[in-house]
């Protein structure tokens, strides 16, 4: 098993065994936006027996924590698909994930040896809204294969994370912690992963920053817990997604803000002026099985029994589609005016002209 040797350096670059992981200077979003209830009936999804397994009991060890970094364990991960190649990729490309060894450590951490008795400790969760958004991707993968994906309130990162491993042309990773985008570009680099996925800073209320991470793929799990936000993280997608883009977000069935992927379903048509199709679709509950009995591995099986749903949202922009590597304000304020819509008055004449004869 590999393991990882921690230090911060002034660069923020942290080593395992001499390799450099990637540097922490992209670390997360904004406050965790929200999304709510369904309008429409949730439709099944297709019956599929692709999984992801994370094998807790099967852990090791890395870190106990320190004044730079909280503890963390890499955990062996598996995937079960009926598409061989897919899960050739994955099993290749994704053998681990780095992660606090439980909420409890992590808080522990926070409170006695960062005294941040207000921090946030759930991104250390692998909620049951990112595996089953995972196994619908591993399901899907030309979902995302040879696609730019952005997954928003990324936490660990294991959706962007697969993606990667199923073909995405680029990944960006985003949340609000920056231990959690620790975590997550550690696992990137421990899965080879490293050319493919960064992570970066989004503020969902800044139009000009998320601009420059134009992507093809929007990706987000349990992120509709407050309706204050909603409007901000639909906002942000539409400003993230190309044309003919595509949003996935994976709620529980059971909303965390009642009303919220109404919410979010109103807010995606009212900026799209109605360019967008919404399917809420009913999700599988993931195969769990850990033969262990550790505290943390019985607890993740528990909460690994919520039932989920998927907002898949398909936009039809009829947008220009601008893409600049810069950032200068002129080019900033050109991709701004390129996202005002417009219409064509086509004019077709059939005068009949008088005919004239000059000799």
């Amino acid at each position: 098993m590999k393991r990882i040797f921690s230090l911060i350096l002034p660069s923020c670059a942290v080593f395992r065994t001499g390799i450099p992981l990637p540097p922490c200077t992209a670390f997360s979003t904004p406050s965790r936006p929200s999304a709510a209830a369904a309008p429409s009936t949730p439709t099944p999804a297709a019956s599929s027996s692709s999984s992801f397994t994370l094998q807790l009991d099967k852990a090791e060890v890395l870190s106990a924590g320190s004044l730079a970094l909280p503890p963390m364990i890499s955990v062996p991960c598996t995937f079960a698909s009926p598409n061989p190649d897919t899960i050739e990729d994955c099993n290749k490309l994704l053998t681990e994930l780095i992660k606090p060894p439980n909420v409890e450590d992590l808080f522990e951490w926070y409170y006695y040896t960062r005294h941040m008795p207000d921090a946030d400790p759930s991104w250390g969760v692998l909620w049951p809204t990112a595996v089953t958004l995972t196994n619908y991707l591993l399901s899907e993968p030309s979902i995302v294969r040879n696609k730019r994906v952005v997954e928003l309130g990324a936490g660990l990162g294991l959706c962007g994370l697969t993606s990667a491993a199923l073909g995405a042309s680029s990944v960006t990773l985003s949340d609000r912690e920056p231990y959690a985008l620790h975590c997550a570009l550690a696992s990137a680099a421990c899965n080879g992963l490293s050319d493919t996925v960064k992570g970066a800073i989004l503020d969902w209320c800044d139009e000009e920053n998320l601009a420059e991470h134009r992507a093809s793929v929007v990706l987000a799990s349990d992120v509709l817990y407050d309706g204050e936000t909603v409007e901000a993280f639909a906002k942000a997608c539409i400003t993230i997604v190309a044309k003919d883009g595509v949003v996935l977000v994976s709620d529980p069935e059971t909303e965390r803000f009642s009303g919220a992927r109404d919410m979010l379903v109103k807010s995606f048509e009212a900026a799209t002026q109605g360019n967008v199709n919404i399917e809420i679709i009913d999700l599988p509950l993931p195969i769990v099985e850990y033969g262990g009995v550790s505290l943390d591995s019985r607890d993740h099986e528990e909460k690994m029994k919520e039932p989920t749903v998927l907002i898949k949202c398909t936009f039809s922009l009829p947008l220009p589609i601008v893409e600049y590597g810069g950032v200068s304000l002129d080019s900033r304020d050109h991709e701004e005016k390129m996202k005002e819509p417009t219409v064509l008055i086509k004019c077709t004449f059939s005068l009949p002209l008088p005919i004239v004869e000059y000799g």
